[in-house]
């Protein structure tokens, strides 16, 4: 058995890689845990990669306020012409405004962020920014708004006006004597039925005493009224209204309010106030 001399222990010496030094020996870097890594990803990279990601929020931040106006303009012209207002009143008014505001970007900040209270956050940071958006179309379409005042035609000028800034324009600026619509002719039919019921001239006063009277009566104003509701409804939709329709109205509001006065007058309970 040779004996190692202590040359040859010196040799070993150099020539024993230390196990421990493996990582720094391989030249390999490790995945996480150092200074500059966050998950795996050197944090120069995120940063990066959100940077490049600002442009693309605005972009769709945008795309929704440009949506969300046109559908806010589409709701308008709908709610209108089922004899509504052009935006919701009251507590329902605060409540849509709240929600037209706020959720786009609440929406926005969970998907790119993969929900979860860092994309909640993210989206009320983004309220404020798609807030100025809004503000901005909106005075786009005020500006549009005044140029389709000035050139558009009478009829189409009323739901563009309408959808852009919720009013019709000027009220007045209406056309004198419209063709009577299908639907006003309906509705006028059957308040010339309901209005022929009480016959005129002398016997007109008598019809208080008439049985059936009261019957007669409520069918007389709720035809009348609901002549009176699709006028109101072209009127707002700058439509006009045709004079034949409006002397219906007026005469048959006339003698309604005529013979509920005389019921009243003669004590009838029944009478509405």
């Amino acid at each position: 058995m040779t004996v190692p001399t202590a040359r040859s222990l010196q040799l070993m010496s150099i020539t024993t890689v230390d196990s421990s030094t493996r990582s720094w020996f391989t030249a390999s870097t490790p995945v996480t845990g150092g200074p500059d890594t966050l998950d795996g990803v050197t944090t120069s990279g995120a940063l990066a990669a959100r940077t490049r990601s600002f442009p693309m929020a605005l972009q769709q931040l945008f795309v929704l306020a440009v949506a969300g106006m046109a559908v806010l303009a589409v709701m308008r012209v709908a709610r209108v012409q089922r004899g509504r207002s052009p935006h919701p009143e009251g507590m329902a008014r605060l409540l849509f405004v709240l929600a037209f505001i706020s959720l786009p970007p609440l929406a926005l900040g969970l998907l790119t962020d993969h929900g979860g209270a860092r994309g909640v956050l993210t989206g009320l940071l983004w309220i404020p920014v798609y807030s100025m958006m809004l503000v901005g179309l909106l005075v786009v379409m005020g500006v549009a708004a005044v140029i389709i005042d000035l050139v558009a035609p009478p009829r189409p000028r009323g739901h563009l006006l309408l959808a852009l800034i919720a009013s019709e324009g000027d009220p007045s600026d209406l056309p004198s004597d419209p063709p009577v619509t299908p639907r006003l002719a309906a509705i006028a039919a059957l308040v010339q039925r309901s209005n022929a019921v009480f016959p005129r001239g002398t016997g007109f006063r008598a019809e208080i005493d008439r049985p059936g009277f009261h019957v007669s009566w409520d069918a007389l104003d709720a035809a009348t009224g609901r002549l009176e509701a699709a006028m109101a409804d072209d009127h707002r939709l700058h439509r006009g209204v045709a004079a034949a329709v409006t002397a219906t109205a007026l005469d048959a509001r006339s003698r309604c309010d005529t013979l509920r006065q005389l019921a009243a007058d003669d004590g009838r309970s029944w009478v509405p106030a």
